[in-house]
């Protein structure tokens, strides 16, 4: 059987709370990340809990996530990493939602290259996913190729999924801070540039 297309690692803690920690483990099938990189944000920028430089969210009240990109141009490997959200509330929910998220990537003649789904944090505004998702896409293609990450959460008795919002990256890169941060991982090749984007509703 042929092998599949993408891979992904995901936090190994099988009890994922909200202070589970910030783990974005490489693949075994790629070389070691060389640098972690903000290049381009317009946001200020701190060093988180690995010692790595990131932006910080906007003090706004939107729902945000810190993804990581990284194309490894030898490989044709891009690597998407989900750390982590914040701002994540359901306004007919009266407590902190259990959520997960989906990051997919599609090619550039419409065909999905592959899907990852993470795992759930319970009760939780600003979740840390420490999740990252592996998908094999050829140089030539890269540009307009597009990556989504969408949110959910579980609603009511039944567990009904509801979405909180979603971003894409790519040619049709919902904000320009996405079309940006695509471009300058496209520029970096092969250093993980990390940015914090505001999650569309519609």
């Amino acid at each position: 059987m042929p092998s599949s297309p993408w891979k992904f690692n995901k936090n190994n803690n099988s009890d994922s709370t909200c202070d589970s920690p910030v783990l974005v483990p490489s693949p075994n099938t790629i070389s070691p990340m060389p640098s972690i990189s903000t290049h381009g944000s317009r946001r200020n920028s701190t060093i988180d809990d690995c010692g790595r430089f990131c932006a910080l969210p906007e003090a706004n009240g939107n729902a945000e996530v810190l993804v990581s990109l990284c194309y490894l141009e030898n490989q044709g490997k891009l690597v998407v990493g989900l750390e982590k959200a914040t701002g994540l509330e359901v306004p007919t929910l009266n407590k902190a939602p259990d959520t997960f998220a989906k990051i997919s990537a599609v090619g550039q003649s419409g065909e999905e290259i592959g899907k990852h789904k993470t795992e759930t944090i319970k009760a939780c505004v600003d979740p840390n996913y420490g999740d990252s998702a592996v998908f094999s896409i050829h140089r030539n293609e890269l540009e307009n190729s597009n990556v989504q990450v969408q949110v959910f959460a579980h609603h009511g008795v039944l567990r009904r999924k509801i979405r909180i919002g979603y971003l894409c990256l790519g040619e049709n890169s919902s904000s320009l801070d996405a079309q940006e941060h695509w471009q300058d991982m496209i520029q970096g090749m092969g250093t993980t540039v990390d940015k914090w984007h505001t999650l569309m509703k519609i």
